[in-house]
């Protein structure tokens, strides 16, 4: 039955030509399809995109900026797309008709924007561009990627000018910095002066609490002081009072000295006639006889008892002024002295004859004693009218003194009170706040030596600040470019990859691959006659392998004419073309083993339904988008269906990825199994022609189903 097969279908041209044709299949499908699409994203730069420039140039810090026309004529430059610049009219009907795919407008605000960096509300730039998803989506798509690095290139750029006004801004600032750093190191100085006149100030707090605390109790003792002064004056009114009268008894006494002085004047006057009668008695006693003798005797006790009435008359010493009674106690000294003279002259009298010469020696110093009496009386009356001018003043003085003692005494008492009100309300709250304000500079002074930690700190902090910013104002004018590069375009992106997929057409080719073979074997299942067998099969086994060595041969056939199509005419080179190859026959081989058990089994029926699990298996495999952004119901096929395997092998002998095994096993074990389940119905079916009985196969052929 073998080779009756191939015998009858190298007979028949026709079914040679279908097979042949069947066999081409998936290299058109995925040749024509894959060609189609494979390699868009390195043809982008074919796409018609329309720009309209508004924009008008504007001033940054003195720089005239134009980004609109320097972004115009970069992109007349730029082939990731075809950059197109007609009238704005003309841009918005070819993006009607599908003849830009894209229209870039460019603001009149565009610079004006760019510009604003320093302004009080500064604005974003804003780059339109409108797009007809209608002519062309996935054309839109590819225009919005291109866009999005165009969108970095002009960000780049224009932080590029920002970078620069920065920088330029920096340098000056630098200056600044370096003076900064100067005041802050004054500052820090500073600092520390304070900290030390903060220590002297607390010394000197101490001190004021110290001083304040004794000035408190010096107050306390002036007004107990003043109290016992209040107790002391509360009689001073009534003795002014008696000082006043006592004034007024010392004038009566010191007219009484004047009258007694008046009354000693005109006794010294007799006193000096008689100390003359005393000398011309004493010059006749020493005449010869004894009347003179007698005569002096009478003349002796006269002047003793005119001395006597004298010193009788003449004031007390305590009874007048200092001055004064000094002088009377002198006078009455002398009149003392002149009594004694005169009682020795008495005596001397009475020793006349031993003693004549003696007493007229006596008479001559008694009469020059009287003469200084005479001047001793004159001085008295003189102190007298002194006396009695002092004597008047005192009067005068103890009047007011006993007119202002009952103010005195008032004015004391008021200032007892207020000492003792200045002592609580005063000295004793300057207490507190002397011992407040000690405390206050003890925490003024550890604010002080923070303040001096702080401004070291903010010292040390400047200069590594100043030093970092010497390049900004020191640094050359390549190590500026390279900060204002920095600015613009700080990142750079390192790819590894660990496979490497050439475009799209190999990234889609696993896909492709997978439905093109399988569409291969619908289409051979329904073009051969997989249940045809002249007479009565002897042998299902002998039947089936008679059918499957030319589905078995067709599936690698059309393996390798699809591989080695996309390869000629589609530039295909996988990195592992033999594990390639090997995949793709043991797939074809696989999914002809399915095709041929559900089309020999249900005919026209099994390849609708296969037709069907063809889309089912394009839902799951998750051939184009990844598994977890595809829908949610294709997790629960994904495991399931055999475009999931080969898919993956595919994938990792295209790119040289990981270990294919257990896909291949898949794939061998899927084959096992619908070659034994067709080998059965071959043979079940063989044994039902045998005995006459009908079949399922021509039920399907009588309705016209197979």
């Amino acid at each position: 039955m073998l080779r009756q097969e191939w015998k009858k279908l190298f007979s028949n041209r026709i079914l040679l030509v279908v097979t042949a044709a069947v066999i081409i299949i998936p290299a058109i499908y995925t040749t024509l399809f894959l060609g189609s699409m494979w390699d868009p994203y390195g043809n982008v730069g074919k796409l018609p995109v329309a720009v309209v420039n508004h924009d008008r140039p504007a001033v940054l810090d003195g720089r005239t900026l134009h980004i609109g026309k320097d972004l115009a004529e970069e992109l007349k430059g730029n082939d990731s797309l075809d950059f197109c610049f007609p009238s704005e009219e003309d841009a918005e009907k070819g993006l009607e008709t599908g003849r830009y795919y894209m229209v870039i407008t460019i603001p009149e605000d565009f610079s004006e924007n760019a510009a604003a960096l320093t302004a009080p509300s500064p604005e974003k730039m804003v780059l339109q561009f409108k797009t007809n998803p209608g002519t062309n989506y996935i054309a839109s798509k590819m225009g919005e990627t291109a866009m999005k690095e165009l969108k970095n290139s002009i960000r780049e750029e224009v932080t590029r000018s920002y970078a620069q006004v920065m920088i330029d801004k920096a340098a000056e600032a630098a200056d600044g910095v370096a003076q900064a750093v100067d005041g802050i190191q004054n500052l820090d100085t500073g600092a520390s002066s304070l900290a030390g006149g903060i220590a002297e100030a607390g010394e000197g707090g101490e001190k004021l609490a110290s001083g304040t605390a004794a000035a408190d109790e010096s107050m306390v003792s002036l007004s107990k002081g003043l109290s016992v002064l209040e107790e002391k004056t509360s009689g001073l009114p009534a003795a002014a009072s008696a000082l006043d009268e006592g004034a007024g008894a010392l004038t009566d006494g010191a007219q009484s000295i004047s009258q007694g002085l008046d009354t000693l004047s005109t006794g010294v006057s007799d006193l000096q006639e008689g100390a003359d009668a005393l000398s011309a008695g004493l010059n006749a006693v020493t005449g010869e006889g004894g009347a003179q003798s007698a005569q002096l005797r009478s003349g002796a006790a006269a002047l003793r008892d005119a001395l006597g009435a004298i010193i009788s008359t003449m004031p007390t010493a305590d009874s007048g002024p200092a001055d004064i009674t000094g002088d009377l106690s002198g006078l009455a000294a002398e009149l003392s002295a002149l009594q004694q003279q005169a009682a020795a002259l008495s005596q001397g009298i009475d020793a006349y004859t031993a003693g004549a010469d003696t007493a007229a020696d006596a008479g001559l110093q008694l009469a020059a004693g009287v003469t200084q009496l005479q001047a001793g009386v004159d001085s008295l009356r003189s102190g007298m009218s002194d006396l009695n001018s002092g004597i008047i003043s005192l009067r005068s003085g103890t009047s007011s003194l006993a007119e202002s003692a009952p103010a005195l005494t008032e004015g004391i008492t008021q200032a007892a009170g207020g000492a003792e009100q200045i002592q609580q309300q005063g000295t004793l709250a300057l207490r507190r706040g002397a011992a407040d304000l000690d405390n206050g500079l003890g925490q003024l002074g550890e604010g002080a030596a923070d303040l001096k930690n702080g401004t070291s700190l903010l010292a040390s902090e400047a200069a590594r600040i100043s030093s970092e910013t010497e390049i900004f104002s020191d640094g050359s004018r390549e190590q500026r470019e390279e900060i204002v590069d920095m600015f613009a375009a700080p990142l750079e992106i390192e790819e590894e990859q660990v496979t490497y997929v050439a475009d799209n057409g190999h990234a889609m080719a696993p896909y492709m691959m997978s439905v093109g073979l399988w569409v291969g074997c619908i289409a051979f299942c329904l073009m051969y006659p997989l249940t045809s067998c002249p007479g009565k099969p002897g042998s299902g086994v002998k039947w089936w392998l008679s059918k499957a060595s030319v589905l078995a041969v067709t599936a690698v056939l059309q393996a390798a004419v699809m591989l080695g199509a996309l390869a000629f005419f589609d530039g295909f080179e996988p990195e592992r073309a033999a594990l390639t190859a090997l995949t793709a026959c043991t797939a074809s081989v696989a999914f002809m083993s399915v095709m041929y058990f559900f089309t020999s089994l249900l005919g026209r029926v099994g390849s609708f339904l296969m037709l069907v699990f063809m889309v089912v298996q394009l839902a799951g495999s998750a051939g184009t988008y990844p598994l977890e952004i595809s829908g949610s119901f294709v997790p629960y096929l994904h495991k399931w269906v055999p475009f999931t395997y080969t898919v993956t092998a595919f994938r990792s002998t295209i790119s040289g990825g990981e270990d294919i095994s257990g896909c291949l096993f898949f794939l061998l074990a899927l084959t096992v199994v619908f070659t034994v389940l067709t080998v059965l119905e071959f043979r079940i079916r063989a044994a039902r022609i045998g005995r006459g009985d009908r079949t399922l196969i021509g039920w399907l052929e009588a309705h016209g189903l197979a």
